[in-house]
């Protein structure tokens, strides 16, 4: 499958790049949108994520990021010593945590925003979709996004919301996430015109479609042991065993750590 992957993208890299305005192989205008796209996602994840203050609590809340020191799987704690803020958490866990609950936040949480407006301005639809089928890397972008989207599920990321951080700020927060992977959703298959996600991919769209069925009782699982844990404020080896076992699950399930 490796060597599979490997001559098919050699070979369609070889067959000739598109054709480009100018001598760097990137349209000025593409470049330029790019640059739109880049500062609205960046603004709006900044705004609605590190600048939240009800952000932090609720990650630590929901997430298993907490447990992943009893797997002993890296050389440092999952955050800087002296801290419970986002900036205190390494890049690695925060990426971790988010998958865990099927949110995988970080592969797409701007990314409907910013697509929606560079296609509110005049032929900003039509350019994306120029950009998505003669740029390489706009398109390698659509993939990555695309892939993220497929696999997040905000019906099981519901039930860690339920269990671990009801009402007020945790209802809040999930709807605003639930509505913007609706808009990335529906943004990226405007641009790719597919009618449904990895409809280009179906190797990947079959894979997800049988893997994902065995992963959810993995997660109800995880929920279910989280909130007893939270509720008696102890470490009982016994449910630490089971809630390692169900991370390494899920990330087994889902083929993606963070």
């Amino acid at each position: 499958r490796t060597l599979e992957l490997t001559l098919g993208a050699v070979l369609e890299s070889s067959l000739g790049a598109p054709e480009t305005n100018n001598d760097e192989g990137v349209d000025p205008a593409w470049e330029a949108a790019m640059g739109r796209l880049a500062a609205t996602a960046r603004d709006f994840y900044r705004r609605s994520i590190v600048e939240d203050p009800a952000l932090a609590e609720f990650f630590y809340q929901v997430t298993p990021v907490a447990e992943l020191g009893a797997l002993r799987i890296g050389s440092r704690p999952s955050r800087r010593a002296g801290g419970h803020s986002i900036s205190d958490l390494r890049a690695i866990p925060w990426s971790f945590g988010w998958t865990q609950t099927r949110y995988i936040l970080p592969g797409w949480f701007g990314v409907g925003r910013a697509f929606r407006g560079v296609m509110d301005e005049p032929g900003g639809l039509e350019l994306l979709r120029r950009m998505h089928a003669g740029w390489p890397f706009f398109r390698s972008l659509c993939d990555s996004v695309e892939m993220t989207l497929a696999k997040s599920d905000m019906a099981i990321a519901a039930r860690y919301v339920a269990a671990l951080c009801p009402g007020g700020d945790g209802a809040r927060l999930h709807g605003l996430f639930v509505e913007e992977h609706d808009r990335a959703v529906a943004a990226l298959l405007q641009v790719t015109g597919a009618r449904r996600l990895l409809d280009g991919n179906p190797v990947l769209q079959r894979s997800i479609r049988v893997h994902n069925p065995y992963v959810d009782p993995l997660n109800l699982l995880q929920v279910a042991l989280l909130a007893q844990k939270r509720a008696a404020g102890d470490d009982d080896p016994l449910r630490q065993r089971a809630l390692s076992l169900s991370i390494n699950g899920v990330v087994a399930g889902m083929r993606n750590t963070g």
